[in-house]
């Protein structure tokens, strides 16, 4: 348990500035953006209020409407997928970063006494505890943009938010119930753990039978979808909702395998 804190406390640190700098990447796009479409649309208004001579209500009228906050926040989702993918590459990185220098970090985290599987468990947690920060992170975001919307734009050219405006992916992070955040960091484990799949193979096997193992992985997670297709085409009740449902549950099974083939890697295969 010290020694999984401990190696934990170390990446941390030693992943600090990358992560300040995608925090503060995520952190600037999503409030320029909401500046860009706030003032974009306020130009928009008062460019048709200058040239047809006409009222604000008549401009924001011709315009298509008020703007609301659904639209304001626009390019949100596609700064958080670009946030995701960036913790997609964090997760590769936090493994080759140990392969590299003159120092070979690697060699001292596999030579310390005790089970490895503190290793990749540490690994694991910190990328789980950025994920956590990030959540947190983009709902005080959300909440910030709110009062920036409000206070930013004159109140006719507002319209009160509802949750049911936002995508599903937005609303999420918006309401952060614990269901929702679980599920996020269920996602998160998932991906994280066939991308430390595809290192770990590739860092004991070598890059052509590495290849190999992982197509072979991608053609049991991709064939799943489709057996578990056939197989609940049976079933009377609503077939896009109980295909998806089961095929969630298999890709769960089937990360709890990978899960256990990672630490075997570590335990066994991954040497000096």
């Amino acid at each position: 348990m010290k020694r999984w804190l401990l190696l934990t406390n170390e990446e941390l640190k030693r992943s600090t500035k990358l992560l300040v700098l995608l925090i503060s990447g995520l952190i600037v796009a999503e409030i320029a953006s909401l500046l860009y479409q706030i003032y974009d649309y306020q130009s928009t208004i008062e460019k048709t209020m200058r040239i047809d001579q006409i009222s604000e209500m008549d401009a924001i009228e011709q315009g298509g409407g008020a703007l609301t906050f659904a639209q304001a926040i626009d390019f949100y989702d596609s700064i958080i997928v670009l946030a995701m993918g960036m913790i997609v590459l964090f997760a590769f990185w936090i493994w080759y970063r140990d392969w590299v220098g003159e120092t070979k970090y690697i060699y001292r985290l596999l030579l310390l006494p005790g089970s490895r599987r503190a290793i990749i468990a540490s690994k694991m947690t910190a990328l789980l505890l950025v994920v956590t920060s990030l959540i947190g992170i983009q709902w005080v975001l959300l909440l910030l943009s709110r009062n920036l919307y409000l206070w930013l734009l004159p109140e006719p050219q507002q319209v009160p938010a509802s949750i049911d405006e936002y995508t599903r992916f937005l609303s999420a992070f918006y309401t952060m119930y614990p269901s929702d955040i679980l599920f996020i960091l269920l996602l998160a484990f998932i991906v994280i753990s066939f991308v430390f799949l595809t290192v770990l193979l590739e860092r004991s096997l070598g890059r052509g039978k590495a290849m190999l193992q992982i197509g072979l992985y991608a053609v049991i997670l991709i064939g799943g979808w489709f057996v578990i297709g056939l197989l609940s085409a049976v079933f009377p009740y609503d077939f896009g909702q109980l295909h998806v449902q089961l095929y969630f549950g298999y890709v769960v099974l089937l990360t709890l395998y990978i899960s256990y083939k990672n630490l075997r890697l570590v335990q066994t295969r991954l040497s000096v």
